[in-house]
């Protein structure tokens, strides 16, 4: 996806090779104003209009090819099309983020001063841009906590506590990140619903609901006597990071305590399994136990453990 500034291409590419260069790095989309800075003539650009090698996607912004467009490219021909300094924002980041499906409405880009409206576009205005930006993928956008005070102001809570829980689920949200960002926006719609999410967050992870359910873990394996685990440790798997709820690193055990405060619902499940299978990749064995498996039945479980153990470290 572009990014700023555009990129510049080799010398000595003949009219097409620059097209296709410049797709290949920008999910099949460029610019009018990027072909004319690298020679290619208005008349040139033109006849290939006709021709359909290039289509039209927002004035100025064409798509290369007669594919259509993907997602990533839709977002890229955006940002080609809107302002310098603009970014991907609301929904469209959201979805960039991987808080929510990919949707075929159009994409929402906020630029830093106002800008008449493009059919396919939603622009929004904001002057405080500056401190909310990152990239996802080489292209610019808002925030996780920018975007999901954008989203609650737009969408309102339903959407926001889907996009919050699958970020919870993923351990990708900073409270002290989030109040921060609440701060700039006082006033705005939405921060009532992403104050009470928040407050919801600290009191699940923070709160009674998760150290009990760790205490209760920690003791089943002392009072039966297993070896002890870490809690809340990193596990580093193909450069992304984990936290596991406990860890039997010499036996590459890892157990995962559910609750349904932060993994009873769909987005939870799903990359719930997609961590396990990350994980298996690299060779740890992941269990998940729930609260009657390590204080009801804290027996059977820490027999099962064991079991699980030596023959992990026999292996």
């Amino acid at each position: 996806m572009p990014a700023a500034p555009s990129p510049s291409p080799p010398c000595g590419l003949l009219p097409d090779e620059l097209i296709r260069w410049f797709a290949a790095r920008q999910d099949d989309v460029v610019s009018r104003r990027q072909l004319l800075r690298a020679g290619i003539s208005g008349r040139q650009i033109d006849g290939r209009l006709r021709r359909g090698t290039l289509r039209v996607v927002h004035r100025g912004t064409y798509a290369v090819g007669a594919a259509p467009l993907s997602f990533p490219g839709r977002l890229s021909a955006a940002i080609l099309a809107s302002p310098d300094g603009s970014v991907v924002s609301h929904r469209s980041a959201a979805i960039l983020h991987g808080m929510l499906p990919v949707s075929t409405g159009p994409v929402h880009v906020t630029t830093p001063f106002p800008v008449h409206g493009r059919p396919g576009l939603v622009l929004h205005h904001s002057t405080s841009l500056h401190a909310s930006t990152t990239s996802r993928d080489g292209v610019p956008c808002t925030t996780v906590p920018r975007t999901l005070v954008d989203l609650a102001a737009l969408d309102g809570p339903v959407a926001t506590e889907r996009a919050w829980s699958t970020m919870a689920s993923r351990r990708a949200l900073r409270p002290r990140a989030i109040e921060e960002e609440l701060g700039r926006h006082r006033d705005r719609p939405g921060t009532p619903t992403i104050r009470v999410l928040l407050a919801r967050h600290r009191a699940v992870l923070t709160g009674r609901t998760r150290s009990e359910l760790e205490r209760a873990a920690l003791r089943m394996c002392a009072r039966f006597e297993l070896p002890t685990p870490e809690s809340n440790a990193l596990v580093e798997v193909d450069g992304s990071i984990y936290e596991a709820d406990l860890l039997w690193r010499s036996a590459a055990v890892v157990a995962e305590l559910d609750d349904w405060g932060t993994h009873g619902h769909a987005g939870a499940f799903r990359d719930d399994r997609t961590r396990d299978f990350d994980l298996a990749l690299t060779g740890y064995t992941t269990v998940r136990l729930l609260r009657d498996d390590v204080t009801t039945n804290a027996r059977r479980t820490a027999a099962r453990l064991r079991r699980l153990l030596e023959r992990r470290r026999a292996g």
